[in-house]
């Protein structure tokens, strides 16, 4: 039976079945639709009707992923449009440089643009070439041939990748992963064969990369880690066959600094050239909790869902399983170059993805290097390598842990992605809610305020833009998070009260980080309403705040009000003046189609 699985999985036509099975696991994510993100593509593309701001167009044909470019006079206007929150940073830039990923969403939008179904098949096959890729590069390195197999099957089944998968609009990072692993193909060629046109090839794969994705950062960290590990020409050649790669990457950087891109404001990105610190403070972080959902779980996303004490136990727990797993390899580091490649690759390769929230769908280029550790420790207990332990206690504990690393990555891992390959379940149910008629304007001039719910709001928004309905002076006055008091002042103001404040979770700094906190008094002046911060929690987030509206919100043909409870946009009626009433914190519920 042994002999027989291992003979299967050094066969090359095992890829087939690695391609078959991800195929079946991740079924659900190809027939989700649209969602999010997606939506504000289309309008990019198809419906082409959008604010006129001055949108950062430099170097970029369509601006997908660059509409937030720093710009006040374009933050402001998309406030007043309905289109950010009001409380979104004046400097908000959330711009990123992808011209090779728009053109294959052009190419999406001129063959099939009223097909998302056609659109998810075109991100599988890419994953397909990203898999093929790696396949050829595992079995470069790993030896003997079956370990190559199981660490395709590894990366392939993994619930990491799900959503750049199933999302469209995450298509570059697989289009970054693809061309960052043609330059490794590439470069090891040269190295071997000593040919300078794979070198050029390389070089030009690497640039692909770049503007594919800025996640492609991450080829220097394998290309770093090849010279190191495996690269045994002189240290001199070694050092002038990566400087055509380094150059490379400075001149992107400088045309992408130069270009206006980059993140700057935002609770969620980054940018480490402009905020360094704050850089590192977020990798001592965000790195340890990667590499936890990385080799282990939960999913990195959960970080971002707990708060103080728990948050402390979450990253004390991080680092201990990572630190255990890795002192668990250190004979295998020692005995194996190829590991000691995997290692420093995944380490450097992490790198770049802290500069933003902890997600699992940052980890393609991490998943790499960790994967062929993962293979190569688990042939090793499997083959009794020599670095393998052998004292009573030390083996129980190796081999406890392979055996729950094998359960995690074989049976739970493939498990999680067909699930959240479903992303029209968990994220696309807001979809669902988001054409209720209810709140569609009676006219042009009647506006639509929403009291809670900013992740609604917000897809609600994108998708009427892109199915051209109408949603004018649409608003959104909290995101929900905490249990609201409001109270009515006069015929057309409104104080709303909380009892911990504003912004309590972490989606919600997306637009404004605690970095730049508003203070009391801060005011936002926008077509008939006036929102204005009356008091301040200790942790300097508003706590009370004053919206004046320019007409009696008793103005049914003028106004209608809404809320958020259980996924379901309900009718809000306002307090008589002088009175209160409460509404609760927001209960999600995912509801199956």
């Amino acid at each position: 039976m042994k002999d027989k699985i291992i003979n299967s999985l050094q066969n090359k036509k095992f890829f087939i079945f690695v391609i078959i099975l991800t195929a079946l696991l991740v079924m659900p994510g190809i027939n989700s639709g649209f969602t999010t993100d997606d939506w504000l593509h289309r309008i990019f593309l198809k419906n082409k009707k959008f604010v006129e701001v001055d949108r950062n167009l430099s170097l970029t044909p369509y601006g997908m992923f660059s509409f937030l470019d720093g710009n006040t006079k374009t933050i402001n206007t998309l406030k007043d449009n309905g289109l950010l929150p009001w409380w979104s940073f004046e400097k908000l830039r959330m711009s990123f440089w992808r011209p090779l990923t728009e053109l294959t969403h052009v190419l999406d939008y001129t063959l099939w643009a009223d097909s998302p179904l056609a659109m998810h098949i075109h991100s599988f096959i890419l994953y397909g070439i990203l898999l093929f890729l790696l396949f050829v590069f595992y079995r470069r390195l790993l030896n003997p041939l079956w370990i190559a197999g199981l660490a395709i099957l590894l990366y392939a089944i993994d619930d990491a990748h799900a959503v750049p998968v199933s999302w469209i609009a995450n298509r570059n990072a697989l289009l970054a992963v693809i061309f960052g692993l043609a330059t490794m193909l590439l470069y090891d060629s040269a190295v071997k064969t000593k040919q300078i046109k794979f070198t050029f090839f390389a070089m030009l794969t690497f640039i692909l990369a770049l503007l594919s994705g800025e996640f492609a950062l991450a080829t220097t960290g394998y290309l770093f880690a090849y010279m190191v590990a495996l690269d045994e020409r002189p240290l001199k050649t070694k050092i002038v066959a990566l400087v055509p790669f380094a150059i490379i990457a400075v001149v992107w950087m400088v045309i992408y600094s130069k270009g206006g891109f980059g993140s700057f404001g935002s609770g969620m990105y980054i940018d480490p050239a402009k905020e360094p610190a704050s850089f590192l403070a977020a990798f001592v972080q965000r790195g340890p909790v990667l590499l936890l959902s990385k080799l282990g779980l939960p999913p990195a996303i959960y970080y971002t869902m707990v708060y103080g004490q728990l948050k402390i136990a979450y990253l004390i727990a991080a680092y201990g399983f990572v630190s255990l797993i890795l002192i668990l390899m250190i004979p295998m580091l020692k005995a194996s170059n190829v590991a000691r490649f995997w290692l420093i690759g995944m380490i450097i390769s992490l790198i770049p993805v802290c500069a933003t929230s902890p997600d699992d769908r940052l980890l393609l280029f991490v998943s790499i290097g960790a994967t062929g550790l993962l293979a190569q420790f688990i042939a090793g207990w499997l083959q009794k390598e020599p670095w393998v332990p052998t004292v009573k206690f030390k083996k129980i504990v190796f081999s406890s842990i392979t055996v729950l690393l094998l359960f995690i990555h074989l049976l739970v891992a493939p498990a999680l992605l067909n699930a959240s390959s479903a992303i029209d379940k968990f994220i696309g149910f807001i979809n669902n809610i988001s054409l209720d008629k209810k709140i569609i304007p009676d006219n042009k001039d009647q506006h639509i305020i929403l009291m809670n719910g900013y992740f609604y709001w917000s897809n609600m928004v994108f998708k009427r833009y892109a199915k051209d309905i109408p949603v004018h002076y649409t608003r959104v006055l909290s995101t929900g998070d905490e249990e609201m008091y409001i109270y009515r002042i006069d015929k057309s103001t409104i104080e709303i009260d909380t009892k911990n404040g504003f912004f309590t979770s972490f989606i919600s700094h997306m637009m404004r980080s605690k970095k730049y906190p508003m203070k009391k008094g801060y005011t936002v002046k926008l077509k008939d309403l006036e929102i204005k911060i009356l008091s301040m929690t200790k942790d300097n987030r508003p706590k009370r705040i004053r919206c004046t509206f320019g007409y009696s919100l008793d103005n049914k043909k003028r106004v209608k009000f809404f809320y958020i409870q259980d996924d379901v946009f309900k009718v809000y009626t306002m307090p008589v003046i002088g009175k209160r009433n409460t509404l609760e914190k927001i209960r999600y519920k995912v509801k199956k189609k």
